[in-house]
């Protein structure tokens, strides 16, 4: 038998005629009030065929180990904090949550962009004084960026024993709720990693965590990037660009996705100037 407080409940989620025409009016005026912030790549042919990165979107960053799946999301992310400043936003954030890296090794990934120097070197301690001030110059710049993180510290290693997605979504409640930032977009990296509740086999935990990524996407009202690994199988093929149905036990991914990425480097299967197979190209360093 349901209580008067369920009752209640059940009827939050239904929406009138009056309510559905209120509410999509609402969200229409918001986005002609937004006009010209939807994310950008800066990549002007990326951009023509996916823009508008909207709100409530998931969208899949694919590709095989060493393929620049991270380093992508961090350019990403540096793009739509640049927008961030440009439009001078208040209060709106990047938010990065990383399973893979730790926050030190993400922030160190920064500095080494941010001055410019070799990020080996760097993480090495081979660093002259004249280098040691630019890096100190770039993480003031860090500093006052608006790219939050969420993930495990090499300093303070016992705070969080296990990072799931309920964990980040609550986060970031507290976070709108206590200091009134808001994420224009979130950055999962990457899905195989993520923490699974407990009882779950590998495929139930890849299932339910897309689906909570999903949800993320509508409970912060921002698109979330999530990178994904590709499929050995991949390996077996002569072009390996990723297609939808490549990723480790992501078979949700093609119901829930509304956008995919897939990402290749040639480079790491072929020699410098041979062709990539079906399109021709020469592979290069960049390609």
């Amino acid at each position: 038998m349901q209580t008067q407080e369920n009752q209640t409940d059940l009827l939050r989620i239904v929406y009138t005629p009056n309510d559905i025409a209120r509410l999509t009016m609402k969200v229409i005026e918001e986005r002609i009030a937004k006009k010209g912030q939807g994310l950008r790549t800066n990549i002007a042919s990326l951009d023509k065929l996916l823009m508008p990165f909207l709100p409530g979107e998931l969208i899949g960053i694919m590709a095989r180990t060493s393929n620049y799946k991270t380093g992508f999301m961090q350019f990403l992310a540096r793009q739509f904090t640049q927008q961030i400043i440009e439009q001078e936003a208040q209060n709106e954030m990047v938010v990065y949550v990383t399973w893979e890296v730790s926050i030190e090794e993400l922030g160190f990934y920064d500095l080494a962009y941010g001055s410019q120097l070799n990020a080996s070197r760097v993480w090495q301690g081979d660093v002259s004084p004249e280098e040691l001030a630019k890096i100190q110059a770039a993480s003031m710049h860090r500093a006052a960026s608006p790219i939050w993180a969420i993930g495990h510290s090499l300093t303070r290693r016992r705070e969080l024993q296990k990072l799931t997605l309920r964990n980040v979504n609550d986060a970031l409640v507290e976070i709108e709720r206590r200091m009134d930032w808001h994420p224009r977009a979130v950055f999962l990296d990457y899905l195989q990693e993520i923490d699974n509740a407990e009882g779950q086999d590998r495929r139930e935990r890849m299932i339910n965590n897309v689906e909570m990524a999903k949800q993320l996407a509508r409970n912060m009202g921002c698109p979330v990037f999530m990178g994904m690994q590709a499929g050995r199988k991949l390996d077996e093929r002569s072009f390996k660009l990723p297609a939808i149905g490549d990723g480790e036990e992501t078979s949700r991914l093609e119901q829930s996705a509304d956008k995919l990425i897939a990402l290749w480097m040639p480079k790491n299967n072929l020699a410098i100037g041979d062709s990539v197979p079906e399109i021709g190209w020469k592979v290069t360093d960049n390609l």
